[in-house]
């Protein structure tokens, strides 16, 4: 008899014409803080990165956009009290420190 250790749960789907599509939860999904706990965001903060530095406007409690460049928009994938990681819809996925100030900084 063989014995086998399922490590995580993938829903597979078969598509017509016989191709197959893997869905998988998104690993940022895990271990983030449950934004209730969370002390609601602001309407914008200051953000600094090494290309730019602009007002961030918080249009809900995960999506988000530059106030300078309103088709530079992310999604946000974690918060914690000191981090904001960010998705970018155009440039993939950063990481933001908050500072004492209430701006964030790009983290090294």
């Amino acid at each position: 008899m063989k014995k086998y250790i399922v490590l995580s749960v993938i829903t597979v789907l078969v598509l017509a014409g016989g191709y197959i599509a893997l869905k998988a939860p998104c690993p940022f999904s895990q271990g983030t803080q449950e934004t209730s706990t969370l002390p609601d965001l602001p309407k914008s903060a200051q953000f600094k990165h090494p290309k730019w530095t602009d007002t961030m406007i918080f249009d809900s409690a995960t999506r988000a956009h530059r106030s300078s460049r309103v088709n530079e928009t992310a999604k946000i994938i974690k918060r914690t009290e000191n981090e904001l990681v960010l998705s970018w819809d155009n440039w993939g996925i950063e990481t933001f420190k908050r500072l004492p100030n209430g701006s964030y900084t790009l983290a090294d």
